[in-house]
C-alpha cells in the first residue's frame, strides 16, 4: 500500500520530466551569423538568438551616428542568419537669400478713358532668407526641405490703373449722389458727368457712409490703424474740394451713425466692444451724441441710451433710423422694432419679432422705413409655420406697416422675403411704396431679388427693376432722388452686379453710371 501511494506522489513529477524529453530543444549557445553591408563594406558577425540588430551592429563594432537608419528598426530581435543594410544619414543646413517677385494688381477707374493704362506704383522684388534642410544618404543627397523663411524686404507690387469709363448718358440729377467704390468715396453732383473723389485711400469699409441734410458733409467709417479697434469715424467737407477728412475719434460703429438736424455739425452713433470671438463684436445697442468743428474739434459725446444687452441676439446688435422730418428715432434688432424715447433713455417696442434661427454666426434684424408723413414705419415680420418644429426656423416673411398712433400691425407684401428693404415715394397727393422682393421666398437668406412699386395700400404692384430674363439684385436698401431740384423726376438709386444704376420708377427706364464693379455703398442728398 505504501508502494502505491509513493508511486502517485512522484508521478505528476514523472510525466513532467517525460514531456519535457520529448520536447524540441533550442540551442542557447549555437550563434546565428550575421552579415552587415556598410560604407561600402561587408562585415560579417554572430550573434546569439535573442539578441536584435543593435546589437549585432554593436558586435561589429560599428560605430552609428544619430541619424543612420538600417534596414530593420534596431530594436528587432534576431532568430535566423540575416543581412542588415545601413546607411549613413547627414543633414546639413544653409541659409539662402531668395528673390521675390512682385505682383501686379490691376484698379479699375472710371476717372480716365476706358482702355488707357496708367503706371501708378512700380513694381520692386523684395527679399526672403530661406534656411534649408539638406539630407543625404551615403553621400547622395535625397531630399531638401525649406524649415525657416524670413522676409528681409517686403516685395512692393506694381499698381496700373485702366480706364473703364465708358460712353455712359450724361443725366441731371438733384442733389449730391455719394458713393463708394473699391474703398474709396465718390461724388456726383448735379450731374452724373459732373463726378470727383473724396477720399481715395481705399480702406473705407461701409459699415457707415451718410450724407449731411444739407448735403454739405460726409460721414463714412474706414478701417482703423490702431490694432484694438474694428474702425473709426471719419467726416469730409464736401464744399472745400481737396479738403482733408477729419478724424473724429470715434471708434468701433458696425451699424449705426447718421446725422443730427437741427444741430452744428451733430452726429448719434452706437458702437460695439471688439472681441476675439465671431463675429468680431459686442454690441453696446448705446446710442451717444456729439458735435465737431470744421477745425477737427469734437465734443464729448451725451449717452442718449445706456449701453444693454439688447434683448434676444443682442450681441449682434441693433440699428437705428431716423423719421423723415428728424423728430424721432426708430430701433430695429433681431426681436422687434420700435422707437427710441429720449426722455427716458429708453425704448418703446412697436413689434415683436420672432427671432431667425440663422444655424450661422450672425442673426437676422428686420429692415425698417418710414412713410413721408412719419405715421408708419414699413418691416419685414417673420411668420410662424406651421410645418416647421420651431417658429424660428420658419422661412415665412411678410411685407407690414406699423401705424405709430394705433399700433396697428397691416399687412402688404406676402412672401416678400427676410431682406424686403423699403422705400416711401412721394407724390404730390400721395406716395408709393419701393420693396425688394425676393425671387426665391423660401430661401430669402440666399435669394437675389427685385425692385417692385406698390401703393401705399398694398394695390397697384408692378416689378420695375431689373428686366425680364436678367439677373436679380442683391439685397439693398433704395436710394432716392431728393424731390427739390432741377429734375423732375422719380429716380432710385441702386448697386447692380457691383455698379451704380440709376432706375427710372415711372418708366422703369435704366441707366449704368460706374463700370468698375466695386461700387458697395450710396447716399443721396
Amino acid at each position: 500500500m505504501k508502494s502505491v501511494q509513493k508511486i502517485a506522489r512522484f508521478f505528476p513529477l514523472l510525466l513532467l520530466l517525460l514531456l519535457t524529453s520529448c520536447s524540441p530543444q533550442v540551442s542557447q549557445t549555437n550563434p546565428i551569423p550575421v552579415e552587415i553591408h556598410v560604407d561600402g563594406e561587408i562585415i560579417e558577425t554572430q550573434i546569439i538568438q535573442g539578441q536584435t540588430v543593435r546589437q549585432a551592429i554593436t558586435n561589429a563594432k560599428i560605430t552609428l551616428q544619430d541619424l543612420d537608419q538600417a534596414s530593420s528598426p534596431f530594436f528587432t530581435v534576431i532568430t535566423e542568419p540575416t543581412t542588415i543594410q545601413i546607411t549613413r544619414v547627414q543633414e546639413k543646413f544653409e541659409v539662402e537669400e531668395q528673390t521675390i517677385p512682385f505682383e501686379t494688381q490691376i484698379l479699375k477707374n472710371e476717372s480716365i478713358p476706358e482702355g488707357e493704362q496708367r503706371l501708378i506704383q512700380a513694381g520692386e522684388n523684395g527679399l526672403r532668407e530661406d534656411t534649408i534642410r539638406f539630407v543625404y544618404e551615403d553621400g547622395v543627397l535625397t531630399r531638401q526641405t525649406v524649415v525657416k523663411s524670413t522676409i528681409l524686404e517686403e516685395a512692393l507690387p506694381e499698381i496700373i490703373m485702366v480706364g473703364s469709363k465708358a460712353a455712359y448718358e450724361k443725366m441731371l440729377i438733384n442733389g449730391n449722389l455719394a458713393y463708394l467704390t473699391a474703398g474709396n468715396a465718390w461724388i456726383m453732383e448735379e450731374s452724373t458727368a459732373n463726378r470727383r473723389p473724396l477720399v481715395t485711400t481705399g480702406d473705407l469699409d461701409g459699415r457707415i457712409f451718410k450724407l449731411s441734410p444739407d448735403g454739405n458733409w460726409l460721414l463714412f467709417s474706414r478701417k482703423s490703424d490702431v490694432l484694438e479697434h474694428i474702425n473709426a469715424l471719419w467726416v469730409i467737407n464736401l464744399n472745400e474740394v481737396g479738403s482733408e477728412p477729419i478724424p473724429l475719434n470715434i471708434y468701433d460703429v458696425i451699424w449705426f451713425a447718421d446725422w443730427v438736424e437741427g444741430t452744428t455739425n451733430g452726429i448719434v452713433y452706437s458702437t460695439v466692444v471688439p472681441i476675439d470671438a465671431a463675429p468680431g463684436w459686442q454690441a453696446n445697442n448705446d446710442l451717444q451724441f456729439t458735435t465737431f468743428s470744421s477745425f477737427g474739434w469734437v465734443d464729448t459725446p451725451d449717452e442718449l441710451l445706456p449701453k444693454k444687452s439688447g434683448g434676444l441676439y443682442g450681441w449682434w446688435g441693433t440699428d437705428f433710423l431716423w423719421s423723415p422730418d428728424g423728430e424721432k428715432l426708430a430701433y430695429t434688432r433681431p426681436d422687434g422694432v420700435g422707437i427710441v424715447d429720449f426722455g427716458t433713455k429708453s425704448i418703446i417696442p412697436l413689434m415683436s419679432a420672432i427671432p431667425y434661427q440663422t444655424n450661422a454666426e450672425w442673426a437676422w434684424i428686420p429692415p425698417i422705413s418710414w412713410s413721408p408723413d412719419g405715421d408708419f414705419i414699413y418691416t419685414v415680420e417673420h411668420a410662424a409655420s406651421e410645418v416647421y418644429l420651431s417658429d424660428e426656423d420658419s422661412p415665412l416673411f411678410n411685407l407690414v406697416a406699423i401705424h405709430l398712433d394705433t399700433g396697428a400691425i397691416m399687412p402688404l407684401a406676402s412672401m416678400s422675403g427676410m431682406f424686403a428693404y423699403s422705400a416711401s415715394q412721394p407724390d404730390l397727393t400721395a406716395y408709393s411704396l419701393l420693396f425688394m422682393q425676393a425671387q426665391d421666398p423660401m430661401e430669402s437668406n440666399d435669394s437675389l431679388y427685385d425692385l417692385y412699386r406698390m401703393d401705399r395700400d398694398g394695390s397697384g404692384l408692378i416689378k420695375i427693376f431689373p428686366g425680364e430674363g436678367a439677373p436679380g439684385l442683391s439685397p439693398q436698401e433704395p436710394i432716392l432722388m431728393p424731390i427739390e431740384g432741377q429734375v423732375d423726376a422719380n429716380y432710385v438709386a441702386l448697386i447692380y452686379r457691383g455698379n451704380l444704376w440709376l432706375v427710372d420708377t415711372d418708366s422703369g427706364r435704366s441707366h449704368q453710371l460706374t463700370g468698375d464693379s466695386f461700387t458697395t455703398e450710396i447716399d443721396w442728398r
